[in-house]
């Protein structure tokens, strides 16, 4: 009896909640709208209203017809001038100055910069290192009886001109070839050419035998014929040991720029000189040096446990409360 009454309340006040708001409102939707003055219509046609008994009949007036004017001379005829083009008015010339002003535009056809080779090569004779378009300096040796090379060199850029200078009459010992690439814009690059004349190619070795960077590698793997490295190294180090041998055991070996490292770039130089004193070979390794390193933390776990915990604890009370209420 006593969930029914409690149920009639609820469902009384329910409804009385929601009946009193919904009243209210209508009531002040009535109470919002605004009185409109009701306005008698206009007449049109005032005499529509008259009394014909009191009032006197409007009288409309009459217009008399509108005839047309006649011409006072009908049989003058209408004469013409004499000289139709003399009638025309010429318009005056002003010698103020124009109102608007236009802007002239000109178009510059930007020449080309481009002053690198696409193609380097000698016949019948191997040049050293590969040909590259950022290498500048090539080595050739070559025997007595060659007194001239047959260079065939070709610009990238076809507005692009190739100079060659220096590939005759060459004489014993070091001669230096120059190709002078001059690009549209008349910007040069030279390449350079160092032919060694001799009747022994092992007095004039200069090449490497190995290149090694004890504790890292280089790259690309190394070759006597390539001169150019690169090294990456991902920690703090202020000197490098380089291992390199020569071809020509005689030869002598000079290594600079791996003491004394710093972050970013450095450049690490080993210039080969052949056992005649002359000949030189430079071989290089661009080293990167970055102490950045990425430290791999341990994840802690404890917050995790604590609320795994407490979460237990909470299911525990509840499972002991619900058993103690069914008892």
């Amino acid at each position: 009896m006593k969930n029914n009454i409690k149920r009639i309340f609820i469902i009384i006040l329910i409804i009385i909640n929601f009946i009193i708001p919904t009243t209210l409102q209508a009531v002040e939707i009535d109470n919002n709208i605004p009185e409109e003055p009701i306005q008698e219509p206009e007449n049109p046609n005032p005499g529509e209203n008259t009394n014909p008994e009191t009032d006197p009949p409007i009288e409309t007036p009459t217009n008399p017809p509108v005839t047309p004017e006649e011409p006072q001379n009908p049989e003058k005829p209408v004469q013409e001038p004499e000289n139709p083009q003399s009638q025309i008015q010429e318009p005056e010339t002003s010698t103020e100055q124009p109102t608007t002003y236009h802007q002239e535009t000109y178009t510059y056809e930007q020449k080309s910069d481009n002053n690198y080779l696409r193609f380097l090569e000698i016949k019948n004779v191997d040049i050293e290192p590969e040909f590259d378009r950022e290498t500048m300096e090539y080595y050739v040796v070559v025997d007595l009886s060659v007194d001239e090379l047959e260079i065939t060199a070709n610009a990238e850029d076809r507005s692009a001109t190739v100079k060659i200078l220096g590939n005759t009459q060459l004489e014993e010992g070091e001669n230096t070839i120059t190709i002078i690439v001059t690009a549209e814009d008349l910007s040069q690059r030279t390449y350079k050419i160092l032919v060694t004349k001799t009747d022994n190619a092992e007095l004039v070795n200069a090449n490497l035998k190995s290149l090694y960077v004890k504790g890292f590698e280089i790259y690309p793997t190394f070759s006597s014929k390539i001169y150019k490295y690169n090294l990456t190294i991902n920690e703090k180090i202020y000197s490098l040991e380089i291992l390199a041998e020569a071809e020509n055991e005689n030869a002598t070996i000079e290594i600079k720029g791996n003491n004394q490292l710093k972050e970013g770039n450095n450049t690490i130089t080993i210039t080969v000189t052949a056992e005649d004193g002359i000949t030189k070979r430079e071989y290089s390794i661009n080293t990167f040096i970055s102490s950045l390193t990425v430290e791999v933390k341990e994840e802690n776990k404890l917050p995790a446990l604590i609320a795994m915990g407490i979460g237990a604890l909470i299911a525990l009370i509840l499972l002991i409360h619900i058993i103690k209420n069914k008892k």
